[in-house]
């Protein structure tokens, strides 16, 4: 119990022995209960707030300031620059490319040409009979295990017999090629390609023999294709080496050696070498 309660309790006792005549104690359980007392009127709230203060006037705003931009300034005054003069094109220079040399190609067939010394590339159209016959008359000789012809007359002659509008296979442009790697790369085996029985890369016996017979001897055969299929029937046609003159024999070097004679030949010496390269003696069976 708090000491505000005692308090209030003792109080109450004291008055209530005033008014009572005979006391007999104060706040024993035996007394009956005192009756309750009507509590006080509330009492009356304080007067409302003051009356609500007005709000000062609104401040007014400053003169705008009149804020001008300065003047815009001048642009400089555009400088006049003249483009320089011209300089005066040079003199255009003579420019003339070496000759072309001998483009070599790498050969296919019997044995693979690497070209010597990094030639390669294709062979050309523009090949001659003249440029063909002096560079294998002067490398693989008149005489000799690398002879192709005996004069640079029947080598011109036999010359004139092989096709040119191809650069491969039985053809001008590739013996002229191999003329040419002859003099560079070595005559063996470049001698025997670049030669009229064009062997290995330039065509093979056979074509070379034909394309002799046919422009040179026509008579001995109907056509080119009967001529192809008695060449297949002369021995020792798949050959190597060819070096003229030929020994004698049924052999196709024996038969191509002398119709390269035909060519450089006239007349009746023509026909006679012509019956020696279709197999009349010497080159008989």
């Amino acid at each position: 119990m708090t000491s505000s309660l005692r308090k209030l309790l003792i109080d109450g006792c004291l008055l209530a022995s005033v008014s009572v005549a005979i006391a007999t104690g104060c706040g024993d359980d035996d007394d009956p209960p005192a009756t309750a007392g009507t509590g006080g009127k509330g009492g009356t709230g304080g007067a409302s707030g003051g009356t609500a203060g007005k709000g000062g006037a609104a401040g007014k705003g400053g003169s705008a300031g009149t804020s001008t931009g300065g003047s815009s300034g001048k642009g400089g005054t555009s400088g006049t620059g003249g483009g320089g003069t011209g300089g005066n094109s040079g003199t255009a220079g003579t420019s003339t490319g070496g000759s072309a040399g001998t483009v070599v190609g790498g050969q296919g067939g019997e044995v693979a040409d690497s070209g010597a010394g990094g030639e390669g590339g294709a062979p050309v159209l523009g090949a001659t009979c003249a440029g063909y016959c002096t560079t294998l008359m002067a490398t693989c000789g008149e005489t000799g295990a690398n002879a192709q012809y005996p004069t640079e007359a029947q080598c011109l002659a036999s010359c004139a017999t092989f096709p040119t509008d191809v650069t491969t296979g039985n053809s001008l442009g590739c013996r002229n090629d191999h003329a040419a790697l002859a003099a560079t790369a070595g005559v063996d085996p470049h001698c025997d390609h670049a030669g009229p029985a064009g062997l290995g890369p330039c065509g093979g016996a056979c074509p070379a023999y034909c394309s002799l017979m046919m422009a040179v001897c026509a008579g001995e055969f109907t056509d080119e294709a009967e001529c192809l299929t008695a060449c297949a029937a002369v021995p020792e046609g798949n050959f190597s080496n060819y070096v003229y003159p030929a020994p004698g024999g049924d052999t196709l070097s024996c038969r191509i050696a002398h119709a390269t004679n035909a060519a450089a030949a006239e007349g009746a010496s023509r026909m006679s070498h012509c019956g020696h390269a279709a197999g009349a003696a010497p080159c008989a069976p």
